[in-house]
Order: C-alpha cells, then structure tokens, then sequence
C-alpha cells in the first residue's frame, strides 16, 4: 500500500496577475488558485479525477481524456484513452459533439489499434471521482484501486490496477495561461500500480501482470495553441516512482517554460 507522503516542486511559477491572487502561466499555488476550481489545498481529493470540464463540456475548445497504460511482464504495452472528444483537444471541435473510447497493443512489435467514437449521449463521468464510461469502456475506482472493463471493437479489458504510488497533484493541478480565462491541466492519480486481469484481442486472450499507469488531462484551450510541446517522464526505482514533466507555452501566452517534477513513494 503506498504511503500517504507526496513530494511535488513546481518551477517556473510563472508570474502572478495584477491582483496578487493568482498565478498565471505556472501550476497554481495559491489559496485563490484552488478556490477558484474548487479544490482543497491540503489535500489530494478523489474529485480531481473526475469530470473536472463538465460543466464547460458544451465548448468546443474544451478537452478532456482519462488515459492509462500497462507495461505487461511479457512486453507487451497496453495503452487506452476514455473521452468525450474525439480530437483531445489538438484543434478545436467541429459538427455534432463525439465522444471516443480507445485501447492499443503493442505485443512482438506489432502495434493493433481498435478505437471508436460514439454519440455524446453515451458518454458519462461521475464528477466527484473517476467513474467513466465512454460506449463500451469504463474506468472507476479511487486512489487504491481502479477498475478497467469493457470492449473497443475486438479489443476487450478486465484489468484491475492497484495503487504502489501515491497520486501526483501539481500545486492545483491547472496552469493558468495568460488569464483565469484560459487554463489546461494535469492530475496523475496512479504513477505506478500493479495490473492484473487480462486483455482479448480478437481471439488471442493476454494474461495481465504487469505495472499500471493512469493520468488525466483537461483543458479549454486547443493544446497546440497553449503549449508549443512539452516532454514528460517517469522512471521507477525501488521505493520510489519519479515523474517529471516540462510544458513550453505557447506564443500567444508569452512562451516561457511551466516545469514540475515529483517523487511518490511505494
């Protein structure tokens, strides 16, 4: 069982608006910061996990997906994605609203692709912790164990993840870029976990023992257009599992560098 002990630096902080009150283009810090999106400052809740744009879903600027991966013991790598856009925020939505669901293996170096997209009536997510269902996939649970389960066209999941790393919360979570206007955001709620269950692609069944991964991204600005690109990591030691990620702003919010990096123990 992970112990309840974080470790997070947030660089860069970027600079603070006229008022003093929040900080723009870096990882928000202070108390207004976390009001602002309704997030206690003392502690991780299951909440940031869940829907975080619900109630904004209706613009098309906004994104959200829930991923995960699985870096089984045989080699093979399971990735998935759950989210009520199908462009995750690369450009901004056109026409009726789409939500998508995808699971990809890669096993002897072969890589096979299933992902579907699905009316928006077929999507949901609780708001208070992660309980999603994008068609025929879900993802729920809370920071001990989740719970992946369902079928992407011939790709079907039964896996459970078992938390051996605390959840990794940057300051609030949110960047504000350039204004409390415009923000994106990340929340890594399971750095490292075991994976046990099993994957069927087509008619090959994949017993799962591996190490599982779960993040979480949202936005309501396209990402190409808030960030120039960004590098991300995440090597595991012994007790430790270390994540750092360096996102590059974009033009349009005075380019500039939002850093973190942070450790969860086992």
């Amino acid at each position: 069982m992970a112990k309840n002990k974080l470790g997070a630096a947030a660089g860069s902080a970027g600079k603070a608006d006229p008022t003093g009150k929040y900080t723009l283009n870096g990882w928000g810090q202070t108390e207004a910061d976390f009001a602002f999106f309704d997030l206690a400052q003392d502690k991780v809740e299951l909440k940031s996990d869940g829907w975080r744009t619900a109630k904004i879903a209706d613009d098309p600027r906004v994104y959200e997906w829930w991923y995960f991966d699985i870096h089984n013991h045989d080699g093979t790598v399971i990735t998935g994605i759950l989210s009520p856009q199908t462009a995750m925020g690369r450009v901004p939505r056109f026409g009726t609203p789409r939500a998508m669901s995808r699971i990809d293996v890669n096993r002897n170096n072969v890589q096979s692709l299933a992902i579907e997209t699905f009316p928006i009536d077929q999507f949901t997510s609780a708001t208070d912790s992660c309980d999603v269902r994008s068609g025929g996939l879900t993802m729920r649970g809370d920071f001990t164990e989740l719970q992946i389960r369902g079928k992407v066209k011939d790709h079907e999941i039964d896996v459970v993840f078992r938390q051996t790393a605390t959840p990794l919360r940057v300051g609030n979570g949110y960047v504000f870029l350039g204004s409390t206007d415009t923000f994106q955001g990340w929340f890594n709620a399971f750095p490292s976990a075991t994976a046990t269950g099993h994957v069927i692609m087509g008619e090959e069944t994949i017993e799962i023992d591996g190490v599982g991964y779960h993040d979480h991204n949202y936005g309501n600005v396209p990402i190409a257009e808030g960030y120039r690109g960004w590098f991300w990591a995440r090597p595991s030691f012994e007790r430790y599992t270390t994540l750092a990620i360096e996102c590059q702003n974009g033009e349009r919010f005075g380019g500039g560098r939002c850093r973190c990096s942070g450790s969860t123990t086992k």
